[in-house]
Formats: C-alpha cells, sequence, structure tokens
C-alpha cells in the first residue's frame, strides 16, 4: 500500500512537472517566435529555412515587416541588438554598409550620444575600438585623438579630452565665440572668448562700498565666504572683480609692453577671454600683506574650504599645461556649490570638467 501511494505521488510530481514545461514552453514561444507577417516574407523571400525560428531576433523581424531587409544580412540582423530609437533600421543598415560588425554596431548603439551616431553614418569606417566607453567622445576628432595620443604618450581619455578643450593646437587659435555668457556654467578659456560688448546686467558691488563688482549671485557667495574665513582667522580682500573688455584690453596691452607677449600670456588674459569679464571672477588677497595676493597658509585654507560657497580656485601650478596661466591661488570663479565641490573633489580643472560633465557631445 505504500508503496503504490509512493508511485501515486511520483506520478502526480511528473505530471504537473510536464504541465510546468508544456506552459513554459508555450509562453517562451509566444514571446520569442516571428510575427505571422515576418514570417510570410521569410516565406516568400525563400528564407524561413535560412532563419532559425528558435531564435527570435527583434531586428530582423523589424527589417522584414518595415521593408528595410537586405538578404546579405540575413544572418548578421540575428546578431544585433534591437534598440527602440526611430532611426534604428537606416543606423543599422547604413553601419552594416560601411562594414562595421554586429558586435561593433550594438557597441555603437549602447554607448555613443545620438550626435556621435549621426555623424558616423555620413563618414567612412572608423575603428572605435578603444573610444566606446569614453562618454565625451566627438567621432569626427577620432583622427586628431589619435595623432594627439602618439606625440603626447597620454592616455586614450585623456587624449580625448584635452584635445576637446583645444590643447592640440596653439593657445588663441580656433576660437569659439561662446553663445550663452550668462550662464553661470560658461566656460572662458584661451580657446573660448565672450563677445566684446558683453556686459552683465546684474553686477552689484561688494561690502564696504567697494569698488569692485560681481554678478550678484557670486557676490552674495563671496560676502559668506570671506564672512565664514573671517569667523576662522582668515582675513582676506578683494583686489579685483568684474572687468569690462576694454579694461582688460588696457590691462593686457600693459603686460605685453612691459614683459612681451609671450610672458604675458602666461598670466595675463587677452581681452574676451577673461573669466572677470563674466563677473564671476574675483581675486583676493591676504589683509595687509606686502605682495597683494594670499598668503601660503590663507591660500591653503581658501583652497581647502571656497567650494562650500560655490567657488573653485581657477589655476593651480598642477594644471598649468592645460589652462595656460601660471599658478593663482587668489583667482577664485563662482560655478554653484555642487559644481564646484565635484571640480575640487575630481582634482581637475574647470576646462576638463565643462568637457567631461557639461558639453553636449
Amino acid at each position: 500500500m505504500k508503496i503504490k501511494i509512493n508511485f501515486l505521488k511520483i506520478l502526480l510530481i511528473a505530471i504537473l512537472l510536464c504541465g510546468f514545461a508544456f506552459i513554459a514552453k508555450k509562453l517562451f514561444i509566444t514571446e520569442s517566435s516571428y510575427n505571422n507577417d515576418a514570417i510570410a516574407i521569410m516565406k516568400e523571400l525563400n528564407i524561413y529555412d535560412k532563419v532559425d525560428q528558435n531564435k527570435y531576433s527583434k531586428t530582423l523581424e523589424e527589417m522584414l515587416i518595415n521593408n528595410s531587409f537586405n538578404s546579405k544580412y540575413v544572418d548578421v540582423y540575428t546578431e544585433i541588438n534591437f534598440v527602440n530609437k526611430s532611426n534604428f533600421l537606416n543606423v543599422v543598415n547604413t553601419l552594416l554598409e560601411k562594414e562595421y560588425s554586429a558586435s561593433e554596431i550594438n557597441m555603437i548603439l549602447a554607448n555613443l550620444s545620438d550626435n556621435n551616431i549621426d555623424n558616423l553614418l555620413e563618414l567612412e569606417y572608423l575603428s572605435l575600438e578603444d573610444f566606446y566607453l569614453i562618454k565625451n567622445l566627438n567621432v569626427l576628432k577620432i583622427n586628431e585623438y589619435n595623432q594627439y595620443k602618439k606625440e603626447n604618450s597620454v592616455t586614450t581619455e585623456e587624449a580625448v579630452t584635452q584635445v576637446n578643450i583645444g590643447l592640440n593646437n596653439k593657445y588663441y587659435t580656433n576660437i569659439i565665440e561662446v553663445e550663452n555668457p550668462d550662464d553661470l556654467l560658461v566656460l572662458v578659456n584661451k580657446y573660448r572668448a565672450l563677445p566684446a560688448d558683453y556686459i552683465p546686467e546684474d553686477l552689484v558691488s561688494l561690502s564696504n562700498g567697494s569698488q569692485f563688482q560681481l554678478r550678484r549671485v557670486a557676490a552674495e557667495a563671496y560676502e559668506k565666504l570671506i564672512d565664514y574665513a573671517s569667523d576662522n582667522g582668515i582675513e582676506v580682500l578683494p583686489f579685483s572683480g568684474y572687468r569690462s573688455y576694454n579694461t582688460q584690453k588696457v590691462i593686457y596691452n600693459n603686460h605685453v609692453n612691459n614683459n612681451g607677449r609671450d610672458r604675458a600670456d602666461t598670466y595675463s588674459a587677452r581681452p574676451g577671454h577673461s573669466e572677470h569679464q563674466l563677473g564671476l571672477a574675483v581675486d583676493i588677497r591676504s589683509k595687509d600683506y606686502e605682495l597683494k595676493r594670499l598668503t601660503p597658509d590663507d591660500a591653503k585654507w581658501i583652497n581647502e574650504n571656497c567650494s562650500q560657497f560655490g567657488f573653485i580656485v581657477r589655476y593651480t601650478k598642477e594644471d598649468e599645461f592645460i589652462t595656460g596661466y601660471m599658478e593663482e591661488t587668489w583667482h577664485l570663479r563662482y560655478v554653484g556649490i555642487e559644481v564646484a565641490k565635484k571640480v575640487m573633489d575630481l582634482g581637475i580643472t574647470y576646462d576638463e570638467y565643462y568637457d567631461l560633465y557639461i558639453e553636449k557631445h
């Protein structure tokens, strides 16, 4: 009797397992098999037997039912992951025509921006093996990246960022005029210039009737910074704030006359290229310091604390080759608290941060 009961239990379990397997199989087939329209087209094109019906490909199906199918890619389509984007079919076919492999196309679709993909469609085949995961990639500059990397012994990531900044060209060449000078995060450097007539509309004077001005949001942050510094025994004063294009022109020309253009370019911005014209940069000095700059101790404190008020130390000794300027521990640029903390924590220049996290590629 006991043996009979055990047998019945085993039989029942077997029936249940078979039922589950049948249901699972039906569900799998329903979810993964080609639809009737695609199957009909396969048969019409005499490729039904060539396609593995147990290996569903959304890409192949979409190619068939949208009249985008190319018979010479029938096997390759099944290896390409479907991506839900409006021009997916055209992108795939165009890349295949340019002799990109299925694995390359999958990497392109998974990692490159729409802008980069659109540009790829206009170019001859490019080897992107080292570039797929670089978020600030610009495919139009691939050859420049490779050349720069070869000449400067830098990593691929460094080459991309530094070429994007413009460092593969001489300073003050291939200059771009910024289109959004009122943006608090605008980048101004030796490759990006402000319009000569740009004047911020919200300039306010700093405390105590100071002759120096900043944009209101930067001025308010500056007042909080110096109050906090004072509470910690650090007494600093401003010695430069907003400067107009013409004021910067006079200052720069004086430096050129006194020290020559090459020397002047290492510590003074050419007109249109100064952050002071933004009204977001302030130069500060230690109180009663003879050199009208920050003492080493004050500079250290400012460097460690300015970001919590939205400022960054813009020009550091370690990054002279990127910014093109000598170290200026006293030159602070307002970018807002969130960005300032990121820049300072990452230990990179604002030029690099802008290209990596703000610029659209």
